[in-house]
């Protein structure tokens, strides 16, 4: 598994080629996926919802998972920033 598919560096991933690509970062009224399903070929959030925050669901050993979880942590906590951010807080 390529370990760059979560935690921090998923995030500089997701993000720069999202402007490389010159995708919006998120949906404007629903950015984190609640009443829409997640379109990650449009918006970057997306891409958590689709994929980043489920690469520990398809580790097989026991340190992966741990280190999957942890990371996994890390994208629930800057997602939780995120929202405070554009809810103004």
């Amino acid at each position: 598994m390529d370990w760059k598919a979560t935690g921090a560096i998923s995030i500089m991933r997701t993000f720069s080629s999202t402007g490389s690509m010159k995708r919006a970062f998120y949906h404007t009224t629903d950015p984190f996926c609640k009443n829409r399903e997640p379109d990650d070929l449009k918006f970057a959030l997306d891409l958590f919802f689709t994929r980043l925050l489920r690469v520990g669901e398809r580790m097989h050993t026991e340190t992966a998972r741990q280190i999957a979880e942890r990371r996994t942590r890390f994208l629930q906590q800057f997602l939780k920033e995120v929202r405070l951010e554009l809810e103004g807080q």
